[in-house]
């Protein structure tokens, strides 16, 4: 009779429900969702998930909730990286702002 492996002692998560005996859990997108149920694999580092590991953009600017410094973006509106309108990024580092401007 065989008996099951235990996973690596490096293994930083064990994911109860992987097939097979316990395998050490794999998140490569580092989201916090096991890949065996990710259906959103490639998730950028920062961005909120649901339970299956697909981010969310609240003001729908390009840019998901979590990494987004100004999330209530006007429809239409061109936004940067952090998802705020150009150079209110920078203004927001240089004086502290919590909000944006609309």
């Amino acid at each position: 009779m065989a008996t099951a492996t235990p996973p690596p002692r490096t293994a930083t998560y064990v994911d109860p429900q992987a097939p097979g005996f316990r395998w050490p859990a794999v998140d490569y997108d580092a989201d916090g969702v096991f890949d065996r149920v990710d259906h959103c694999p490639d998730t950028r580092p920062g961005c909120k998930v649901d339970q299956w590991g697909c981010s969310h953009d609240s003001d729908g600017d390009g840019v998901c909730d979590g990494r987004d410094q100004c999330p209530d973006t006007p429809k239409g509106m061109a936004v940067d990286e952090n998802g705020c309108q150009a150079g209110v990024s920078a203004l927001k580092s240089t004086q502290g702002a919590r909000t944006c401007p609309k």
